[in-house]
């Protein structure tokens, strides 16, 4: 199963020593007299201390506290927070399906959606303000509940999306084949 962004970081930040020969906290010593932005940060750990682009990345967001991944129920929660009653229902009534499917799947909360996967990410649930749109890792022919979804959370696997307004039965089944699919 592929690694999500917040599990490739904490592997990234467990290595370090191995690695690189400093721990997280030598690291952080040294970028108090690094430069100032974060994009600076990256390439000087880069340049000067021949790190990759994750690696240098990790040691920057850590440097800045900006681990959102640790932080997944304040990402829910800014992701939520000006969404209607309604949406807000659907968004749950989703996430529950899902989450239903398989013990293995799980959330993975971004600032604009909530991905969600088991062998690979198969589902993103992103609030809007005409409602939940509900993207999908099928092809938008296999059905004509599906629509083409373009590039729903800047992924290509995500091509069809649902719209909640389909009756839950419909909306559970389409879930579950794009969990089965993926």
């Amino acid at each position: 199963m592929a690694l999500s962004p917040g599990e490739m970081h904490t592997r990234i930040i467990e290595n370090l020593l191995d690695k690189t020969g400093l721990d997280l906290s030598g690291w952080l010593d040294r970028l108090k007299a690094g430069p100032k932005t974060r994009k600076d940060r990256i390439n000087w750990l880069k340049q000067e201390h021949g790190l990759g682009h994750g690696t240098a990345g990790a040691i920057a967001r850590e440097y800045e506290g900006d681990v959102p991944w640790a932080k997944g129920s304040e990402l829910e929660t800014d992701l939520l927070k000006e969404a209607s009653a309604a949406v807000r229902s659907d968004y749950e009534r989703a996430k529950e399906a899902l989450l239903s499917l398989d013990k293995q799947v799980e959330a993975v909360y971004c600032k604009t959606y909530t991905g969600f996967r088991a062998r690979t990410q198969f589902a993103i649930l992103k609030p809007t303000k005409n409602g939940l749109v509900i993207g999908l890792a099928l092809d938008p022919e296999t059905s004509p509940d599906l629509d083409p979804s373009g590039s729903l959370g800047g992924s290509k696997r995500i091509a069809s999306m649902i719209k909640t307004d389909l009756p839950q039965n419909t909306i559970n089944r389409l879930l579950k084949t794009a969990y089965d699919q993926n």
